[in-house]
């Protein structure tokens, strides 16, 4: 039922948001976003249970890795299923603050981060001076890869080759 059909005094200009941060909300994402205006993914949570890694387990936590394969194809279905609905999507969580993984998820159209506010004005130089079309052509290049390393060799190797330089950590 709407909010309208339970009667309940809520302006229509309010927004409804929801976080994506366990697989099964990333897999049915196209059902939500019949009834929310936007998300946002939590990539903390999410990778964890898609990995099922608990990141902060020192015996298991180095298997932990935003670039597997699975994390990267996850998103990039979740971003292109929210662009086909027409609503926004913003992602959070450490990764999005790291430069290398915000390249590419700059490059599978995402526009909205979220990070903590140290980590804004880095990461913010850094996208300023990348391009979305040298981001999308290298996401296009390790959709064929399937390993981490290799996805990460890919990377590393496209971002010295367009002279984007890493910002540095603080």
């Amino acid at each position: 039922t709407s909010r309208r059909q339970r009667q309940m005094c809520i302006s229509d200009s309010i927004q409804i948001g929801g976080m994506v941060e366990v697989p099964s909300a990333a897999l049915c994402l196209k059902q939500f976003l019949k009834r929310l205006d936007f998300v946002s993914v939590g990539t903390n949570d999410l990778i964890q249970y898609l990995l099922a890694v608990d990141r902060e387990d020192p015996d298991v936590s180095y298997l932990y890795d935003p670039l597997h394969p699975a994390v990267l194809s996850m998103l990039y279905n979740c971003i292109n299923t929210a662009h086909r609905a027409g609503k926004e999507i913003s992602v959070c969580g450490e990764a999005a603050a790291d430069p290398v993984f915000a390249f590419l998820l700059l490059g599978m159209g995402l526009r909205h981060f979220s990070m903590e506010s140290a980590r804004i004005l880095p990461i913010k130089e850094f996208l300023l001076a990348s391009n979305a079309k040298d981001a999308a052509a290298l996401m296009r290049r390790i959709h064929r890869a399937h390993t981490i390393q290799d996805i990460r060799k890919h990377t590393l190797e496209y971002l010295s080759l367009i002279h984007i330089s890493e910002p540095t950590r603080h």
